[in-house]
């Protein structure tokens, strides 16, 4: 078998070692630029969507603020709808009855007192 020549070690000249280098650093340099451009994407746009998150969950309170207001209104506008018609029905029945007929007549107070006692005339 022959011998081998044996193995010289590789020697570059300085120009291109400052090249083979340099290349990698530069590569190093744009991609750490790039990531901290992301990640200040990525904060800018968190920061965007929990501002956005709050002004959603303020709505969502007035929205429910409202909502309640409106509920409690209904009611009271019901209520207020059931005396109208409670009234209106009781000067449906007495309506042909005048104020001085039943203050000269005490069959008719009697029957006001049964009917209603608050529509009485003083």
């Amino acid at each position: 078998m022959p011998d081998s020549p044996p193995s010289l070690p590789i020697v570059m000249p300085t120009d291109y070692r400052a090249k083979f280098n340099a290349e990698p650093t530069s590569c190093d340099e744009n991609f750490t630029a790039e990531v901290q451009r992301i990640l200040t994407m990525l904060n800018t746009s968190t920061a965007r969507l929990d501002e956005i998150e709050q002004v959603l969950q303020n709505y969502h309170n007035n929205f429910g603020r409202v909502a309640t207001e409106f509920e409690s209104i209904n009611g009271a506008i019901s209520t207020l709808q059931n005396e109208i018609d409670r009234r209106y029905a009781i000067i449906q029945r007495i309506e042909p009855i005048e104020e001085a007929e039943v203050r000269d007549n005490p069959h008719l107070i009697n029957k006001v007192m049964q009917i209603n006692p608050k529509l009485l005339p003083v």
